[in-house]
């Protein structure tokens, strides 16, 4: 079931709050941040047009988000919509043609996210870990994505190479290949780990969820109606909603997957 009312360019950086019954996501390309309430009958869903560029929501309370965008790390007050510049990465200024990407929020409350350049190559882009107004980088990538906490370790996915690695946890050494899928004409995007304890990735490209063990085995596949999903987010033991971009899709692709750009809800 589609749930968008306006299709997202690049719909990305989806995060649910049980305590508030919300969904907040982002529309890259369109400068926009969006919410679902899931406590209302009808579902509404709200635009909210921003100056910056957001990548991804990081965390929901009840009179704010926290969320990446192309300064760095901003807040979104909710009673008047007030964007708040909380620390800025003054790598990102260095190279205007560089933005923020995906990113998490661990446990220990400090945040690991991704720049990528607007033209993606090789290790053009950057992966940061943020504390106490400080981003140190730590490692380079092409298009970071993904970024799962998961145990004592965190697995990051580089887009641009078809790769997904591991790193061990407080002190992102020991970085290892966890899947390879640089031979496939898909790519890891976004993902989340489900209240089963598995792993579900976006495949862009491929048109569906990937449902993988902890020691990167395929379980199974969830096909949906858009070319492109982008990341993932469980509101239940079974149900999940998929952001998707429409971006990057030919006329004949949106024959084929015609909710390419919507959110998408689906049961597992």
């Amino acid at each position: 079931m589609s749930m968008s009312i306006v299709k997202d360019s690049l719909g990305e950086g989806i995060l649910y709050c049980k305590d508030t019954n919300l969904i907040y996501w982002v529309d890259i390309n369109n400068n926009t941040i969006k919410k679902l309430d899931l406590s209302k009958t009808n579902s509404i869903q709200e635009s909210i047009k921003i100056q910056s560029k957001p990548s991804a929501v990081i965390s929901i309370s009840n009179d704010h988000i926290i969320f990446l965008d192309d300064s760095g790390v901003s807040k979104l007050h909710l009673k008047d919509y007030f964007v708040e510049q909380v620390s800025v990465n003054k790598n990102l200024f260095k190279n205007t043609n560089n933005r923020s990407n995906d990113g998490v929020l661990l446990r220990n409350k400090k945040i690991i996210y991704g720049v990528m350049d607007h033209n993606p190559k090789h290790n053009s882009g950057g992966l940061y870990i943020y504390n106490n107004y400080d981003h140190e980088q730590f490692d380079e990538m092409g298009i970071p994505n993904l970024f799962l906490e998961i145990d004592n370790m965190i697995l990051i996915a580089d887009s641009f190479e078809g790769i997904i690695y591991q790193y061990d946890l407080p002190g992102l050494g020991n970085k290892q290949i966890w899947l390879d899928l640089s031979s496939h004409s898909y790519t890891p995007d976004g993902g989340c780990v489900g209240p089963d304890g598995l792993i579900y990735i976006a495949m862009w490209g491929g048109g569906f969820i990937a449902q993988y063990s902890k020691k990167a085995e395929l379980l199974n596949k969830f096909y949906v109606s858009a070319k492109n999903p982008t990341n993932c987010a469980f509101i239940s033991n079974n149900q999940m909603y998929i952001t998707s971009a429409s971006d990057d899709t030919t006329l004949d692709d949106l024959e084929k997957y015609p909710e390419s750009g919507r959110l998408i809800k689906i049961e597992i």
